[in-house]
């Protein structure tokens, strides 16, 4: 069985239609632009956090951090919030140099 050619219609176009496709992009795809105070989707949350969508989603049942909950399926998450949580899970260490107990 041949192929499917119009699996991948880009390279068909290509060869139709020379120099209409580039390879690259025209500009580069750039997230679009946050507004300040806009609220972050679970993934992009937990995308911050560097954890898996379902671990956050978890945090939230246990209320480990903070949330909004539009309805009962979804959350959103402030940034603040988020650096908030981090700073509250840092392990923070006094010093390196240990004192010598007293004889």
């Amino acid at each position: 069985m041949p192929p499917d050619l119009f699996a991948h219609p880009i390279p068909l176009l290509r060869a139709l239609y020379p120099g209409s496709f580039p390879e690259k992009p025209l500009r580069p795809e750039t997230p679009p632009e946050r507004l300040p105070g806009a609220l972050l989707a679970t993934e992009e949350a937990a995308g911050y956090l560097a954890i898996s969508p379902e671990t956050l989603r978890r945090l939230c049942r246990q209320k480990a951090v903070t949330f909004i909950q539009p309805t009962p399926s979804e959350y959103r998450f402030a940034l603040s919030d988020l650096e908030e949580y981090v700073a509250s899970r840092r392990n923070r260490r006094v010093s390196g140099v240990r004192k010598k107990p007293a004889s």
